[in-house]
């Protein structure tokens, strides 16, 4: 879970300077009231940017789970 955290950091802010602090906890989410009988399992870190970065940017996350266009991100 770990390395596909910072993966998924990376594609979608662009950052490259991303740490990762420390693992923060985990959370099983039971979603069959949304009709899908699946357990979703969720994992949260702390990672922190250590580089300067602009108050705001554009990032696109070039391959979207959907395989689909690439979606764009306005970072703040």
């Amino acid at each position: 879970p770990a390395e596909a955290a910072m993966r998924e950091a990376f594609e979608e802010t662009g950052l490259t300077s991303l740490v990762m602090r420390r693992f923060l906890g985990e959370r099983a989410f039971d979603i069959a009231p949304f009709g899908r009988d699946e357990i979703y399992h969720r994992y949260f870190f702390h990672l922190e940017y250590e580089d300067d970065s602009p108050d705001r940017w554009r990032h696109f996350e070039e391959q979207p789970y959907d395989g689909g266009e690439p979606v764009e991100f306005e970072l703040y």
